[in-house]
């Protein structure tokens, strides 16, 4: 069982380039048809490509999607009570908990919304590249759905950001308090005399930021002092060791 080396690296370069990644140990071909032996299933063909790459691995760190592996743990459990059926094996999991899934008789990938007790037909690939391909855009638009808002606390974003509809590119997360979740969004072009002018910052409900730009959700419930970065607006964001608080000054 051969790589497609050129497909899977492009995937893994560019998987790289958007976040933080733990690949895990590759697990040898030998220990693949193993498992396949053992349990009595085929794992697609797409997948096993990636456990001669990576047995597992985590993806897009710290809002993360774990993938399972057949020798690494977590060890794939074909019989995981938490799919929908029988036709499918667990191969994964969102931060949501959602099961990620490959079906038992084809090379699909699906994303089982576990709440709703259903697969959205959006959420279905055509094989395991295909959903790496696409990882960033679910990792941003699925993971979060089980965030709750009712109680959430308002959130201070500058008005270029939300009068211009403008994605968020710089974001951080103070101690919240009578009310305040704590959490600060700029679109990364404020200067420091902009941001520094009050009349430039004003308080927000947290939905009217996630309208705007849905991709802050899988970060929301960071502890305080989580800060994130991006280089575009199209780019995945890593976390931010550069930005320094202010002491609060009683």
């Amino acid at each position: 069982m051969g790589n497609n080396n050129d497909e899977l690296n492009g995937i893994i370069s560019k998987l790289q380039k958007q976040g933080k990644m733990i690949f895990a140990p590759k697990a040898p071909d030998v220990l693949i048809r193993a498992f396949e032996v053992r349990n009595g299933v085929t794992l697609p063909t797409k997948y096993k490509e990636w456990l001669l790459f990576s047995d597992g691995g985590e993806c897009f760190l710290p809002a993360g999607v774990q993938l399972y592996g057949v020798a690494h743990k977590p060890v794939i459990d074909v019989n995981d009570n938490y799919r929908p059926n029988d036709n499918y094996i667990m191969i994964g999991a969102l931060a949501s908990g959602d099961p990620i899934l490959c079906e038992k008789t084809g090379e699909r990938i699906s994303i089982y919304n576990h709440e709703a007790g259903r697969i959205e037909s959006d959420e279905i690939f055509a094989d395991f590249f295909d959903f790496l391909k696409k990882l960033g855009d679910e990792v941003l638009g699925i993971k979060g759905r089980d965030i709750p808002m009712k109680n959430f606390g308002y959130v201070l974003a500058t008005k270029m950001l939300v009068d211009n509809k403008r994605k968020v590119r710089f974001m951080y997360r103070e101690d919240g308090k009578n009310g305040d979740s704590g959490w600060r969004f700029f679109c990364g072009d404020e200067d420091q005399a902009y941001t520094d002018n009050p009349d430039n910052i004003a308080i927000y409900d947290v939905d009217t930021i996630i309208a705007i730009d849905k991709s802050i959700i899988p970060y929301l419930n960071s502890a305080p002092g989580a800060v994130y970065e991006r280089e575009d607006e199209s780019a995945i964001f890593v976390a931010s060791k550069e930005f320094g608080f202010e002491e609060e000054v009683d």
